[in-house]
């Protein structure tokens, strides 16, 4: 047990309405990135800037200084450095069962589970090295660039987000937690759609967002930078060099210019996947072809 963490029998009432007041320090002590939501929603309060907090840490003092003056700001953990979360954003029960199994088959069982609208749910990891995000229609593997609502109140349901069993992130030190791969959220992701297109699924591929559009949202030297080299050295070479970049840690702050997606013969259908895991019409062998 590390200096200044909270032990379980320190626990803090997770329905308790200073979300941020009460459970950010706690979190922050035990190695997590704390994230300021704004109340009753999952948008963050500082702009494009919280995405620093993929990267590094706010300072302590900092976190100090807002959970004194916004107490009752929403918390969210920040992704990609510290932690990975795999949010099942399924309806069906049935297919969040199949999900969760899928993804504790390839990364082990975590202490970390989160519960927002039921039957949906997150399951949350140690990053062992920065993760690249991977989004899936319904399924998102949250990585840089990304957070993921830890204490607050759904803005859907007005109930308080609540995690299972006698672990949650100000209870639980970072340390403590299973940690994942990249390689491994990439066989998960795998693993996920061809359970649902069976032989038809060929690979995840990475990719990189070179839409000019989307410069502003991003670090604009960086994509800038790959967009001319996918004019004039190529795609594969746009993509090698960010992959060198996640790989070698030397990806900036706001970045997140990247993306990880599936190919499919025959195209992947967005619709149709999400239809498929509404409806829980995943293949048995996934060796298979779909009839």
């Amino acid at each position: 047990m590390g200096f200044g963490q909270v032990t379980k029998s320190e626990s803090i009432d997770p329905a308790a309405g200073n979300h941020f007041g009460a459970f950010a320090e706690p979190a922050f002590l035990n190695g997590y990135s704390p994230v300021s939501l704004f109340p009753r929603q999952k948008r963050p309060r500082l702009g494009l800037d919280w995405r620093n907090a993929c990267w590094s840490r706010v300072s302590h003092e900092w976190l100090q200084g807002h959970a004194a003056s916004h107490p009752d700001s929403g918390v969210g953990l920040a992704c990609g450095k510290c932690i990975v979360a795999f949010d099942l954003d399924v309806e069906s029960e049935e297919s969040v069962a199949v999900l969760r199994t899928i993804v504790e088959g390839i990364c082990g069982r975590t202490q970390l589970v989160r519960i927002g609208r039921e039957p949906r749910l997150a399951l949350i990891y140690r990053a062992v090295e920065p993760i690249v995000s991977i989004r899936l229609p319904k399924v998102d593997i949250l990585g840089l660039g990304t957070q993921i609502v830890a204490y607050g109140t759904h803005p859907e349901t007005g109930n308080h987000y609540r995690w299972i069993g006698d672990s949650a992130p100000h209870l639980t030190p970072l340390s403590e937690v299973t940690g994942v791969t990249n390689a491994q959220c990439v066989e998960v992701a795998s693993a996920i759609v061809r359970r649902v297109y069976g032989s038809q699924f060929n690979q995840m591929v990475f990719d990189v967002d070179i839409d000019v559009t989307k410069l502003q949202l991003t670090s604009r030297t960086q994509l800038a930078k790959l967009f001319l080299t996918s004019l004039f050295r190529g795609k594969e070479a746009a993509r090698n060099e960010v992959e060198r970049m996640i790989f070698e840690n030397e990806i900036p702050p706001g970045y997140w210019g990247f993306v990880m997606r599936p190919t499919v013969h025959g195209g992947f259908n967005h619709g149709d996947f999400m239809r498929k895991l509404t409806r829980c019409e995943f293949i048995e062998n996934p060796g298979e072809s779909p009839t």
